[in-house]
């Protein structure tokens, strides 16, 4: 959210990587789908802070669980999110 999208933080992370420059992810008040979109990023990525979602009521998606404490991408296609029904238009 932050830096514009998957496709520029993916330049991002490229950029400060080749000047081995360790990486952070974090987060604003983004729901499921915006933190599911970034933890399928965080395989590359030093520190991770994905929580704001569970600060949310309702959050109106679900694709970033926990795991043992862990924010986890999961194995959805794309970001993996998916909205709830009860908020489809």
């Amino acid at each position: 959210m932050k830096c514009g999208g998957i496709t520029e933080a993916l330049n991002i992370l490229s950029v400060a990587q080749s000047y081995k420059l360790e990486t952070m992810i974090g987060c604003m008040s983004e729901s499921s789908v915006a933190i599911a979109a970034g933890a399928a990023l965080t395989g590359g990525i030093d520190h991770v802070d994905l929580d704001s979602h569970y600060n949310l009521n309702p959050d109106p998606a679900t694709g970033a669980p926990m795991v043992d404490g862990i924010t986890m991408p999961n194995d959805n296609p794309g970001h993996g999110a998916t909205l709830k029904p009860e908020y489809y238009a």
